[in-house]
């Protein structure tokens, strides 16, 4: 019992600093060096093989402004507690250098995924489709869509229900913005997998991307490319609280 509870520790650190190296877009040896460390003891604290000493762990924290706690136990929330609907934009200017025009008034169209076929037919084909209502929020960037999004692996950033707001993009690497979300459709073996997700570099090489969830016990995966079908980039979120 005792060392399945520490396993279970162990391998809780090992995904939120995966997490959290993967945000900032860094290779193992670099997030190893960053902290003054060997890149192959790093390999093992993120494979879950051996726990960070107390150093290791105090220079996390002050190198990438996380807690302690939330490096050993994940219980620091990087969200406020605020009731209500929460509206959630994409500082777009810090990526592109230059700010995008914002619309002050426009009918974001609401989808039904689940009575479009799919999110890669929507996409395909989207002027085949009826909305099934009409949003509207002052001063977004100019938006394609919402839908409502189903699971928790961006919780507690998002939960099931909640809106995501997207621009539909071009599946290239070359513009994909690293560390942004993005809502995915992913055809594997026939079947379309869609999610929401932070996409990273992966280390297994270019013609892959890493998709990373917030919440720490959903791991993080490596898809090809070529099996993402489309792609929006998530532009404003709705949070609905009770």
């Amino acid at each position: 019992m005792q060392e399945k509870i520490e396993n279970n520790f162990l391998t809780g650190i090992s995904e939120r600093l995966k997490v959290l190296r993967l945000t900032h877009q860094l290779t193992q040896e670099e997030f190893a060096e960053s902290i003054g460390i060997k890149r192959s003891n790093y390999y093992q604290i993120e494979a879950g093989n051996q726990k960070p000493t107390l150093e290791i762990i105090l220079q996390i924290s002050r190198k990438y402004s996380v807690s302690i706690d939330y490096i050993l136990e994940g219980s620091e929330s990087k969200l406020e507690n605020q009731p209500g609907l929460k509206v959630v934009s994409e500082p777009f200017k810090k990526y592109s250098g230059k700010s995008e025009k914002h619309i002050p008034n426009q009918q974001v169209p609401i989808y039904n995924i689940s009575a479009t076929a799919g999110m890669v037919s929507l996409f395909t084909n989207h002027h085949k489709y009826q909305p099934v209502d009409q949003l509207q929020i002052p001063n977004l960037p100019r938006c394609d869509g919402a839908m409502y999004i189903k699971g928790d692996s961006m919780y507690p950033l998002l939960k099931s229900g909640d809106l995501v707001i997207y621009k539909q993009v071009a599946i290239e690497r070359d513009s994909i913005l690293w560390g942004e979300m993005y809502l995915l459709g992913i055809l594997m073996e026939d079947d379309e997998y869609i999610a929401v997700k932070y996409v990273q570099k992966s280390d297994r090489g270019p013609e892959y991307v890493c998709l990373v969830s917030q919440n720490d016990h959903h791991q993080s995966r490596d898809v090809l490319l070529e099996h993402i079908k489309a792609m929006g980039l998530v532009k404003a979120s709705i949070r609905f609280n009770m």
